[in-house]
């Protein structure tokens, strides 16, 4: 699934300036395409998938390019009791080796403790703070920094959404959840690796634009 746009810019979990640079570059002649299904660079219309949101994030991403916005991205770390907790599990995962020993019977022992990460996993993603304007200026700062980027480049066009696209989608929910299964699956009996990860903070990337 394509992520949700406020997730692509405001928070980027090891995701870099210089992929987000290259992410925007890709995608720049794809939605440069219109209804016409012209061809366009690498692809046509044919090959996007996009609800109404994602589309408009993306129109802005293009328009950052043509205004020559300044991006800065500012990295935290996050320590909380999840790490603590993951701590705790990967300890238990190491005595468990000391008293039964290495076998292929560790990687029954270890499930468990991986579905425990696997729900650990999702407190550990960061609360953003969304503002009432978030949704139509991301990843701008505000509504006065878009402005004055559309000022920036007085021949940028935003395409309007294509309301034919809007059900499209890249694979079916089944699909994707068979193709997500096996993932889970040695999560779950590799406990100690993930663990072992969760013990470190939670590390995240927020990118701020700034127009001119």
């Amino acid at each position: 699934m394509v992520p949700h746009p406020l997730a692509i810019g405001r928070v980027s979990l090891g995701f870099g300036l210089a992929p987000l640079s290259v992410a925007i570059a890709s995608t720049q002649m794809t939605l440069l395409c219109d209804s016409s299904q012209t061809p366009c660079g690498f692809t046509t219309m044919e090959m996007v998938v996009a609800s109404k949101p994602q589309w408009d994030y993306f129109q802005r991403l293009l328009l950052l390019l043509e205004s020559n916005s300044t991006v800065t991205n500012e990295r935290y770390r996050k320590w909380s009791v999840s790490q603590l907790v993951a701590g705790l599990l990967f300890a238990a995962c190491i005595w468990i080796v000391f008293i039964f020993g290495f076998g292929a019977h560790l990687l029954v022992l270890f499930a468990p403790f991986g579905i425990a990460s696997i729900i650990l996993s999702r407190f550990r993603l960061p609360a953003i703070a969304l503002g009432p304007f978030d949704a139509i200026i991301t990843p701008f700062s505000s509504i006065g920094d878009l402005r004055i980027a559309y000022e920036a480049a007085p021949t940028f066009k935003k395409h309007q959404f294509p309301r034919h696209i809007e059900q499209r989608l890249i694979r079916s929910p089944l699909m994707s959840a068979y193709l997500t299964c096996p993932m889970y699956v040695m999560w779950a009996i590799l406990a100690p690796v993930p663990l072992l990860a969760q013990c470190a903070p939670v590390s995240f990337n927020y990118p701020t634009v700034k127009s001119g």
